[in-house]
Order: structure tokens, then C-alpha cells, then sequence
């Protein structure tokens, strides 16, 4: 895969919700006191994984909007009941949408940070393995200056979503098909994960910062 498009394409990449999410937000709308401890739990439990953090941030916020249009619902019922307390269900809706929107704008700033980082570790994975062509996970955890375990998790992730050459990520090592390893080698860099010596095999450069991270281990 050519490095420009490469890279374009995790620029581009926008982690998604999955189904479990989307039931989690939806039972929100139906019945929140049981489904938003359930999303908050969901969220504790899978927010060390960084292809996770911008999602739950996201997922959080759409759980709020489900809980505001569900308690909207709620009280217009009582306006069609009891239509002489319109103008508070207007108050009402006011004051709670201000409520809403003040955390929901906070949390959508942490999931553009959360993106933002991950987008940046991504790219310094790609450079690590399809530039300097790094091999061993333990490697590149320590270029990048993440646990192995959750190296082996953000290189999953991006085998998954076809963010990385066709390959396997195995219980120490990355490996790609022969085809693409062999135009990976081409490329730019290539350095062997027992050595730091790193030899330039082509015109282009990899990014100062990856420079700065491998010399620094």
C-alpha cells in the first residue's frame, strides 16, 4: 500500500459503535435507570483499550441524547394530560436541554482528543512496521511507549479495520503476506528488531518524530 494513502487512510478513519452500543443507547430511550448504569459499566470496563476511548466518549454523549428525547417524551405526556402547564413544559425542556448540552459539550471535546491521539498512534505504528519494518511487539511497545498488551490490541484493531497490510498479529510479532513484506522492504527504512542500525533503502524519510522515538530506545 502506497505510505501517502496509507496514512490518508487513518486520517480518515472514524472508530464506530457496534451493536451492543447501539442496543445499550436505544434501551436508554426505552428504560434509562437500568441502561445507563449498564453503558457507564461498558464504558469502565473496555476504556483502557485506546481504540475505545473517542467511542465511549461518543457513546456517553448519545446516551445522554437518548435520556433528554425520552424525558422530553415523558413530560409532554403530562402537557397532553394536563394542558394548562404548557408554557412550563417549555421552561422545563429549556433548563434540561441547557443541562445536557453543558456536559455533552465537554465530552465531545475529550473525544476529539481521544481521536486525535489515536490517529497519531496509529501513524507511528504504521511507520514502525511498514517503514523501519519492525517485527517484535515488545519493540515497538517500547518505541511508542505503550504496554505490549496494549500494542497487541491497537495492531488487532488496525488489521481489522484494513488500516495495516494483509498479515496476523501472533503472541510476540507482527507478520504481513510475502508479497507486501517484500514491498514494504522496498520502501523506505528497514531495520532489523535485534539491531538498531538503521539503513535507508529509498528517497523518502520517515516522520521526525518516529526518528526521534527510535533513537531514543
Amino acid at each position: 500500500m502506497d505510505q501517502r494513502a496509507a496514512m490518508l487512510k487513518i486520517e480518515n478513519h472514524k472508530p464506530s459503535l457496534n451493536k451492543l452500543d447501539a442496543l445499550i443507547i436505544f434501551g436508554n430511550f426505552i428504560f434509562c435507570p437500568v441502561f445507563f448504569p449498564l453503558g457507564i459499566l461498558r464504558v469502565i470496563f473496555t476504556h483502557r483499550r485506546n481504540s475505545r476511548k473517542a467511542i465511549n466518549f461518543r457513546f456517553i454523549n448519545y446516551q445522554l441524547v437518548a435520556i433528554f428525547f425520552a424525558l422530553t417524551l415523558l413530560l409532554w405526556w403530562g402537557v397532553i394530560e394536563n394542558p394548562e402547564v404548557k408554557e412550563d413544559f417549555i421552561l422545563v425542556i429549556v433548563v434540561l436541554g441547557i443541562f445536557f448540552i453543558i456536559p455533552m459539550l465537554v465530552i465531545q471535546l475529550l473525544e476529539w482528543r481521544a481521536r486525535d491521539r489515536f490517529r497519531k498512534l496509529m501513524r507511528i505504528y504504521h511507520e514502525a512496521l511498514c517503514i523501519y519494518n519492525l517485527r517484535k511487539i515488545d519493540r515497538i511497545a517500547g518505541t511508542v511507549g505503550q504496554p505490549t498488551q496494549r500494542v497487541h490490541e491497537d495492531l488487532t484493531y488496525m488489521m481489522e479495520h484494513q488500516l495495516l497490510p494483509d498479515g496476523d498479529v501472533g503472541e510476540g510479532s507482527v507478520w504481513f503476506e510475502q508479497a507486501l513484506v517484500e514491498e514494504a522492504d522496498n520502501n523506505v527504512i528497514t531495520t532489523v528488531d535485534d539491531d538498531v542500525n538503521v539503513a535507508y533503502r529509498g528517497t523518502q524519510a520517515a516522520s521526525p518524530m518516529m526518528k526521534r522515538q527510535l533513537q531514543a530506545n
